[in-house]
C-alpha cells in the first residue's frame, strides 16, 4: 500500500430541492482529481439521478504513485495548505439522457484532504462528507458517499523526502476473521486471554498457571501485537489459524470501509482477488 492510493465512490445524494440543477435529463457525472497524479486523465463516472435525488455509483481505482514524478509532486503539495492536497470530486450535469450525455455545468464538489489525512494518521473510511456547491462553498447540497485509503502512502513519501516532522501512527489493521474471538478454548476452559486487555501493549504472553486444566493438558498461549498476530501451542505443537489466500487484498477492503469479512471474502474469490472488481460487487 505504499505505493497506491485508493479512492472508492458508491453514491450522491442531494437534498430534494436542488435536483433543479440537473436539468430535464436527471443525469449527473462526478470527476474525480487526485492531487500528484502526473499524466493521468481524471476519471469520470456517469449515473441516473432518481427522483429522491439519489445515484448510486460502483467504482474503486487503486491510483499507483510508485513513479518518481508523482512521488515529487505529491511531497510538493503534502507542504502545502490542505486546500492544495484536496481529492476534489466534482459533479457535472449531463447534457443529454444518461448514459449517452456529456458532462456540461458543474454544480457541486465533495473534498477530502490528503494533507489532512496524513496529519491524523487516518484513512477515510467509506462513509459520507458534506457535497457543496461550488458557487458557494458555505452551502451543503447533499452527501457523497466515499472511501480514500492514502495514509501508509503519503507517509512513505514524506519519509523519504525527509519532510517528516512527527512520527505517525498509523490505524490498527482489522482483525483478520479467525482473530473475532476474545479468547481461544482448548479442552475443558478457556484461557480467557482479552484482546480488550492488551490493546496498547507491543508483546504480552500468557502462560496457564501451575496446577490449572490448561496447564495439566500443557496448552500456552502467546499474543504478539505486531499487526495482530497469534501463535498458541498445544502439547508442544504449534497451532496457527488457517490462512486466506486473498487476505492482504481483505485487508484493503476493510481500510476502504468494507468490513463485512465474509461478504468481502466471495467478492475476492469470485473475482480472484481483484480489488476493484470485489468492490463493484460489495457496491452492487
Amino acid at each position: 500500500m505504499s505505493n497506491i492510493i485508493m479512492i472508492g465512490v458508491t453514491e450522491l445524494k442531494l437534498v430534494p430541492e436542488k435536483l433543479g440543477l440537473l436539468g430535464s435529463h436527471r443525469g449527473v457525472a462526478i470527476m474525480i482529481d487526485v492531487p500528484g497524479m502526473v499524466g493521468e486523465t481524471p476519471p469520470t463516472l456517469k449515473a441516473a439521478m432518481d427522483e429522491t435525488g439519489r445515484a448510486g455509483f460502483r467504482f474503486g481505482r487503486a491510483f499507483s504513485v510508485a513513479d518518481r514524478a508523482r512521488r515529487e509532486e505529491l511531497a510538493r503539495v503534502l507542504k502545502m495548505d490542505e486546500k492544495e492536497s484536496n481529492v476534489e470530486m466534482v459533479a457535472f450535469a449531463l447534457d443529454g439522457p444518461y448514459p449517452d450525455g456529456e458532462p456540461s455545468d458543474d454544480f457541486g464538489v465533495g473534498t477530502i484532504s490528503l494533507r489532512k489525512l496524513l496529519r491524523s494518521g487516518a484513512d477515510h473510511a467509506l462513509g459520507p462528507i458534506e457535497f457543496r456547491s461550488v458557487l458557494d462553498g458555505s452551502k451543503v447540497i447533499g452527501q457523497l458517499t466515499c472511501a480514500v485509503t492514502a495514509v501508509q502512502a503519503l507517509s512513505a513519501i514524506e519519509a523519504e523526502r525527509g519532510g517528516r516532522d512527527r512520527a505517525y501512527t498509523l490505524p490498527a489493521p482489522p482483525l483478520l476473521p479467525h482473530q473475532q474471538s476474545n479468547s481461544y478454548t482448548f479442552g475443558e476452559g478457556a484461557l480467557g486471554l482479552a484482546l480488550s486487555d492488551f490493546q496498547d501493549a507491543v508483546v504480552v504472553s500468557n502462560d496457564p498457571a501451575p496446577g490449572s486444566q490448561a496447564h495439566t493438558n500443557g496448552v500456552t498461549k502467546r499474543m504478539i501485537l505486531v499487526g495482530i498476530n497469534f501463535e498458541n501451542t498445544m502439547n508442544g505443537r504449534p497451532v496457527r489459524p488457517p490462512s486466506y489466500k486473498y487476505q492482504k487484498e481483505l485487508e484493503e477492503l476493510a481500510k476502504m470501509g468494507f468490513s463485512d469479512t465474509a461478504a468481502g471474502q466471495r467478492a475476492l474469490d469470485a473475482t480472484n482477488g481483484n480489488v476493484d472488481a470485489a468492490v463493484n460487487k460489495l457496491v452492487g
